[in-house]
């Protein structure tokens, strides 16, 4: 299998009150799969019963689209429907409290990053460089 490559500093490393530069666009986000980063993202996604993430080779980590304090976890794991991939998810915290996924389903992958902006100005996310773009609840591939 090969090793996953998304760039991300440690979940606890940001606080969430405190704004953080936008992860920059188009550099891969890095898991983690072990350590500090990795534990944060197992006891986010039991505490929140997610759905990506409970894989015991599971791999953490996060990004920032837009300046300030909201910022998103990846997560990537084993998956049988992605071989020589992860099933990524890519998940947000809401004003309101609940965390909610960029992608209705898990989308098979090998490297996650942010960028580049859709015609409207806004960030997409890329996959493998495939960019998605929000449309309604989910993200979705751009054409």
């Amino acid at each position: 299998m090969r090793p996953i490559v998304l760039c991300l500093t440690a979940l606890s490393a940001v606080p969430a009150a405190e704004a953080a530069p936008p992860t920059p666009m188009g550099r891969p986000v890095a898991l983690a799969c072990s350590g500090p980063e990795a534990d944060a993202g197992r006891k986010l996604v039991a505490r929140e019963k997610l759905a990506v993430g409970g894989h015991p080779r599971a791999c953490f980590g996060h990004m920032t689209l837009y300046e300030g304090p909201n910022r998103q976890v990846v997560a990537a794991e084993p998956s049988p429907r992605c071989p020589g991939a992860s099933a990524i998810q890519i998940y947000e915290q809401s004003r309101a409290g609940p965390w909610s996924s960029f992608f209705e389903t898990p989308v098979c992958g090998r490297s996650v990053s942010v960028g580049p902006k859709d015609q409207w100005g806004s960030m997409m996310v890329s996959i493998d460089g495939r960019p998605y773009d929000q449309r309604g609840a989910y993200y979705v591939p751009a054409r």
